[in-house]
């Protein structure tokens, strides 16, 4: 970590295909905690690798439809292979497919030096088939908001610890919370990007690493996975009070839209979550306010006289 293909009918006869159903995992039954995946858990992570066939793992990524990755802008410009539906770092599998990458398009406001717009597509030469192992991911749509405390899950071929430069067996998963903004500036000691949103634990210990940059940051919404974030930049790996940095997905639904041209368009999915607990403040407020405006509307009924002849007065 780095420094049912359904047709919509739109006005004037437009058709716009968009991806059937995203964010399916059937094979994933993952509740809490942090550990191998299972093959299968996450069909849309990707391993994104350079050059020559056989060369290692640079960095991740998300299938968002059937021809498009979605990744973090910094990951090496030489990328070239990208595999989908793999599970060990370098056997392959039957359910495993390999595509080259035609076209990178970093975003176009990509600041290398302070890492804002750190989010880039990649094209693939040929799209790709969807099977229980490969299955594009849902993203977080314009105004959506995820709460501090929401779990989000990540998954990657990244180091599994800060110093360790060899790369996991097997593809790995952790699920950590979001954190505030506010916690997360005073946390950071470097600038953060108004486009981010952190994740991570205040006693540390699960994170993402070198080789996670431009994996998926997901959540749960019903039945579906929707990602919130790209993996993008963090202080070490793991350590206490240094939450890993995610560019925010949601603040790109149209520059992904007018970049995807090819293939069907990406499914976003609006997402409000929040904590138990959040839950539990909004529906206390809501219950006094209605209090509030049920005692307003009665002393307005009785001593209707009254408020009438005060607006009377001031209006004189």
């Amino acid at each position: 970590k780095r420094f049912n293909d359904d047709l919509q009918i739109l006005p004037a006869t437009f058709l716009v295909r968009s991806v059937p159903v995203c964010g399916q995992a059937p094979l994933n039954t993952r509740i809490v905690g942090g550990q191998e995946s299972s093959p299968g858990s996450w069909p849309w992570i990707v391993s994104i690798r350079p050059g020559e066939r056989g060369k290692d793992h640079v960095c991740g990524g998300s299938l968002i439809n059937e021809q498009w990755v979605l990744t973090a802008a910094h990951s090496d410009g030489d990328l070239v292979y990208v595999y989908l539906g793999r599970h060990n770092y370098n056997d392959p599998n039957p359910n495993q497919v390999e595509r080259k990458v035609i076209t990178m398009k970093r975003h176009p406001q990509y600041d290398d030096v302070f890492n804002e717009y750190d989010m880039a597509l990649l094209k693939l030469d040929s799209p790709v088939p969807f099977s229980q192992y490969i299955y594009p991911v849902c993203l977080a749509s314009g105004g959506s908001s995820v709460h501090a405390g929401v779990s989000a899950w990540v998954a990657g071929w990244g180091y599994t610890q800060e110093g360790n430069f060899t790369f996991p067996n097997t593809l790995r998963e952790v699920s950590i919370p979001i954190i505030g903004d506010n916690q997360c500036k005073c946390a950071i000691p470097f600038f953060l990007p108004p486009d981010t949103l952190c994740a991570g634990l205040q006693e540390g210990g699960k994170d993402t690493c070198q080789g996670d940059s431009g994996g998926p940051l997901v959540v749960k919404e019903g039945t579906r996975w929707v990602q919130v974030g790209v993996v993008s930049i963090g202080q070490g790996c793991g350590r206490a009070k240094s939450p890993g940095v995610y560019s925010e997905v949601s603040l790109y639904e149209e520059w992904v839209k007018n970049e995807t041209t090819s293939g069907n368009t990406p499914g976003f999915v609006s997402l409000y979550k929040t904590t138990k607990s959040l839950h539990l403040l909004f529906f206390t407020l809501d219950f006094f306010l209605l209090l509030e405006y049920s005692f307003l509307l009665r002393y307005l009924y009785f001593y209707q006289n009254e408020v009438l002849l005060l607006l009377f007065f001031y209006a004189e």
